[in-house]
């Protein structure tokens, strides 16, 4: 249907945890928008020359677009409490990498969903 999406996540890891932040922002073009806020802990795979993750948290979901029919009237809370779910994959070459995120949330009555492919910039700790 085309739209814009918009995602970004940090990370601090310890070992083989990890802790991040991830935020996400989806809208249609001429319509409905959808957005989630997360904290997150989970775990990591570190090699030399790549990086895998996946993590779970609480997140906040918010934004006028939320699942069910859109012809039955009802009132839907313009913020809501729910869970993400994010998982990582970069391959790195130096300071550059090439990334794979999937991420999630869902609360009571909204969904947010994506996969991005991404290249990435900066010193991956190994």
């Amino acid at each position: 249907m085309g739209g814009v999406a918009v995602m970004g996540s940090g990370w601090y890891g310890n070992n083989d945890l990890v802790f991040g932040a991830h935020v996400a922002e989806v809208s249609a073009l001429w319509g409905p928008e959808v957005h989630d806020a997360a904290l997150l802990v989970g775990f990591r795979n570190l090699s030399r020359h790549g990086l895998a993750l996946i993590a779970v948290g609480p997140a906040r979901l918010g934004g006028k677009m939320y699942v069910g029919d859109p012809y039955i009237p009802r009132t839907v809370a313009r913020n809501e409490i729910g869970m993400a779910i994010a998982a990582e994959t970069i391959f790195t070459f130096r300071l550059v990498g090439i990334g794979l995120d999937a991420f999630a949330a869902r609360s009571s009555n909204r969904l947010i969903e994506g996969v991005i492919l991404s290249l990435q910039v900066g010193w991956f700790g190994i």
